[in-house]
């Protein structure tokens, strides 16, 4: 499973580039703007998909550092009643999500005869961004919780009461309003790729992500 993915990223980093190399390809834009890439793949037994939100750390606002970061984990779990409906029976994941320097990337995979409901998924990446607070909080905590644990691996000590606010001061400044905000203005169809890999009825998946994501 993970050659698929590295496979996946390697293509998505192509396209980003404005590359492909693959058998089978076919990348073109909606009129939204949402560039969408369909890779033909028959020896792929499942679908793998991933949303290239074009937006990363360097579009962190100055005293707001963190915030694209806080947003993916917020992200993630937005779609996730669809998810749930689903992840019990093997038949859609979620598998990881990344934030880099100039991208954020989401990654799902799907048994072959749920492709619709893979694509109901991510299409909620471009609903009306309303934030809970419980949300927000989730996305803050688990940021947290990575950068300390990472902090911690690299200097060999045990966790210190307080940690948190030395290491990621500007947390406290990122609330609902502006989260809701630098969501709006990054997490639309034209600044985001969305690339397909299966064994896929091109056609077929290019009406499916028409109906979809068309917004």
């Amino acid at each position: 499973m993970i050659r698929f993915f590295v496979v996946l990223l390697f293509l998505v980093f192509l396209s980003v580039q404005g590359f492909s190399q693959a058998k089978t390809v076919e990348t073109y834009f909606l009129k939204n703007g949402l560039k969408v890439v369909l890779i033909k793949d028959n020896t792929v037994p499942i679908t793998l998909a991933s949303l290239v939100i074009k937006s990363g750390k360097d579009m962190d606002p100055t005293g707001l550092e963190n915030m694209a970061h806080v947003v993916e984990h917020i992200m993630f779990i937005g779609p996730m009643k669809a998810y749930l409906t689903y992840r019990n029976t093997r038949a859609l994941r979620a598998t990881f999500a990344e934030t880099r320097n100039h991208a954020t990337f989401y990654n799902y995979n799907a048994m072959n005869n749920f492709q619709d409901k893979l694509l109901d998924l991510i299409s909620q990446f471009f609903k009306d961004h309303k934030f809970s607070k419980k949300a927000l909080d989730h996305g803050k905590r688990t940021v947290l919780q990575e950068k300390m644990a990472n902090f911690q691996q690299a200097h060999n000590f045990s966790p210190t009461t307080g940690l948190g606010s030395t290491i990621l001061p500007e947390l406290k400044n990122i609330n609902v309003s502006n989260a809701e905000t630098w969501t709006n203005r990054w997490y639309v169809p034209n600044n985001a790729i969305l690339v397909i890999m299966g064994n896929l009825n091109i056609e077929k998946v290019k009406k499916m992500i028409n109906e979809r994501f068309s917004i």
